[in-house]
């Protein structure tokens, strides 16, 4: 497999003809308090929390995953979309200083998102 200029894969075709996934790593903007993801041009934010922000994502699939590596959040207030459902254990706490990994999942255009907290820094 090899990857193409924005860092897609580009390789053989899966089994059912269709081309693999891509892979894109983007860096959100948050200087104006909101860190805006659209996941039509990457399927990896870093998300540097430098003051209070507003996470929201746009253009979700039909179906699929984001993953986000939230970078100090604990050390502000972070404002999550309310269709994030974070299941029983609620929204987690974020390290003040330090990486957690963020997994979302949603089968239905981001109408519901299934998040959970993949990894956190001690």
């Amino acid at each position: 497999m090899a990857w193409n200029q924005v860092g897609n894969i580009k390789g053989p075709k899966g089994d059912n003809g269709e081309a693999p996934p891509r892979v894109v790593f983007a860096e959100a903007d948050t200087s104006a308090g909101t860190a805006t993801l659209n996941a039509a041009t990457a399927d990896t934010w870093r998300v540097t929390a430098g003051q209070d922000i507003t996470v929201s994502v746009v253009n979700w699939p039909d179906h699929g995953q984001l993953e986000i590596v939230a970078v100090d959040w604990g050390a502000y207030t972070v404002t999550l979309p309310s269709a994030w459902d974070w299941g029983v254990a609620g929204v987690p706490e974020f390290p003040a200083s330090g990486r957690a990994r963020i997994v979302l999942r949603t089968d239905d255009a981001g109408t519901t998102v299934d998040a959970m907290l993949a990894w956190r820094a001690a």
